[in-house]
């Protein structure tokens, strides 16, 4: 059994990665899970990344947002334009680059000593994420707006599956599925709670996206939700599923 990121993993899953695109309007982590596990049960267009798989289930991870290691009032483009923020996957780098800013990646082990010693300005990541490293002590400033999300799964060989006894499938399945990929993306949501607390402690801010902010995010996204459609033309029905994504969202935020 495999619990991995298609993020960590940028080509094998193309048509997984399109939950990464950035700026598709979707509010929570608990909402994407369902998008994630409705294209999962409800379509076929994962079928070809995961042909050589069982799946038991799909999740993501809490909302990818833009910090900062100073005070700032983010309300425009310019206001990131030439700054140095960590970031990784393809999709991800993409729009920190879409955006006017300078990405930097490297490995996880290396992001703490990165803030530490300045080489970043700042970070598109995800609330889970600051606190697994715990950059809340080294971030002054927090633009809650979901950027994207980083798409994970639960999967196991097929091989390996079909050679397990039926008691034991039937127990990995009862535990698997919906239920319990929508408890992770609820475990995931809370860090952003115990982000704020800290908050109170170190006094950095969570600064609320404006309309206008959001709007011009969007607008450079524009051009990068192309490309993905662009690149895996020959891999799926890429055009189809972006489609089926965005209204997708476009219907849970209606509800």
């Amino acid at each position: 059994i495999a619990w991995g990121s298609a993020t960590a993993a940028t080509g094998t899953f193309p048509m997984i990665e399109i939950m990464q695109l950035p700026m598709i309007g979707i509010e929570t982590p608990e909402d994407a899970t369902n998008i994630l596990m409705d294209m999962w049960e409800d379509t076929d267009y994962l079928q070809n990344d995961f042909k050589d798989f069982h799946v038991l289930l799909f999740h993501t991870t809490a909302q990818t947002v833009l910090f900062f290691r100073d005070q700032i009032d983010v309300n425009s483009l310019d206001d990131v334009k030439g700054k140095i923020l960590r970031t990784s996957g393809t999709w991800a780098t993409k729009f920190v680059e879409a955006i006017g800013a300078a990405p930097l990646t490297g490995g996880a082990s290396e992001v703490y000593s990165a803030w530490e010693k300045g080489m970043v300005d700042g970070q598109l990541g995800d609330w889970g994420f600051i606190m697994n490293y715990q950059l809340y002590d080294l971030v002054k400033t927090y633009v809650d707006y979901g950027v994207c999300y980083n798409p994970d799964f639960i999967i196991m060989n097929q091989q390996s599956w079909d050679n397990l006894p039926e008691a034991f499938q039937e127990v990995l399945t009862e535990t698997t599925g919906r239920d319990a990929a929508l408890k992770i993306a609820t475990a995931y949501g809370e860090c952003k709670q115990a982000v704020e607390e800290k908050c109170e402690t170190v006094g950095s801010t969570i600064q609320e996206a404006s309309p206008e902010l959001i709007e011009a995010l969007t607008a450079q996204c524009e051009p990068l939700w192309g490309e993905w459609v662009e690149t895996n033309s020959e891999k799926g029905d890429s055009q189809e599923l972006f489609d089926w994504l965005v209204d997708k969202a476009a219907e849970i935020n209606k509800e």
